[in-house]
C-alpha cells in the first residue's frame, strides 16, 4: 500500500508548487477537489493568475466578484476573474482570446471544469502550448476535472503535479497509469476526502496518500 503522508504540508509533497508548474485535480463532485485547487492556488506565487470559470461556478463568484467577461490586453498584477458560460465543445475555441495571452509570460491559469474546453481527442492549440510550452515564458496551469478519460493525454503526461480522489472505474487507472508509467492501485483505497499524489520531480515511484484538506 502506498505510504500516507500524515498532515500534508507543501514540505511534505517533496517538492514546493512553482508559478510555472502543470497541476492537474481530478475528483467527484463532493471529494474536495475545489478545495485542493484553492490550496495549490494559494502555494503559487505567480504574479497574475487568471480564473476561467467556464460553468460559471457560483463558490468562485463570491470568491473574486469583480469578474470579467473578456480580457482586452495584458491582465494586472493580481488575480484576474473571467466567467463565461461555455460548455464542450464551444469551449475549445471560445477562450483562445483568454488563452493566447500565455505568451506574454509570468502568469497561471486556473481551469475550474477542464472538460468545458477540451477533451481526450479536441482541444485548443493554446492549451497544449500552455503545458508543452508555457514553463520556459514562466506559465503555469491548474486544471480540474472529474475523471482522467475526459481529457488530454498531455495534462497527465505534462502535469508536474497530479491530485486524484477515489475511483473503482479501469479505465481512468489505465489512463493514468499510461501517462505517469506508475500504477495508480491505491485509488480504490482511498477514503473519503483524502487524495492521491504524484510528483515525479520529487522523486516518487508511486503516489502518495493526501489527508483531506486544509493542508496545512
Amino acid at each position: 500500500m502506498a505510504r500516507t503522508a500524515g498532515r500534508a504540508t507543501a514540505a511534505k509533497l517533496g517538492t514546493k508548487i512553482l508559478s510555472n508548474d502543470r497541476v492537474t485535480i481530478i475528483g467527484r463532485t463532493g471529494q474536495g477537489k475545489s478545495k485542493v485547487a484553492m490550496w495549490v492556488l494559494s502555494q503559487i506565487k505567480s504574479p497574475r493568475k487568471i480564473i476561467l470559470n467556464s460553468k460559471p461556478d457560483k463558490d468562485l463568484l463570491v470568491k473574486w466578484p469583480n469578474w470579467v467577461k473578456s480580457i482586452k490586453d495584458v491582465p494586472p498584477a493580481g488575480v484576474t476573474h473571467v466567467a463565461r458560460f461555455l460548455k464542450f465543445p464551444d469551449g475549445i475555441k471560445g477562450w483562445d482570446d483568454v488563452l493566447g495571452l500565455w505568451r506574454h509570460g509570468n502568469m497561471v491559469f486556473y481551469f475550474d471544469e477542464l472538460p468545458n474546453h477540451a477533451n481526450a481527442s479536441q482541444w485548443s492549440g493554446h492549451l497544449q502550448q500552455i503545458y508543452q510550452t508555457g514553463r520556459s515564458v514562466g506559465v503555469g496551469a491548474v486544471a480540474c476535472a472529474q475523471r482522467p478519460v475526459n481529457v488530454p493525454n498531455f495534462t497527465l503526461s505534462e502535469a508536474d503535479h497530479i491530485f486524484i480522489g477515489y475511483t473503482q472505474l479501469k479505465s481512468d487507472r489505465e489512463k493514468l497509469e499510461g501517462a505517469t508509467g506508475v500504477q495508480w492501485d491505491i485509488l480504490r483505497e482511498l477514503p473519503p476526502y483524502h487524495f492521491g499524489y504524484y510528483c515525479q520531480r520529487a522523486g516518487m515511484t508511486e503516489p502518495i496518500i493526501l489527508p483531506p484538506v486544509p493542508l496545512v
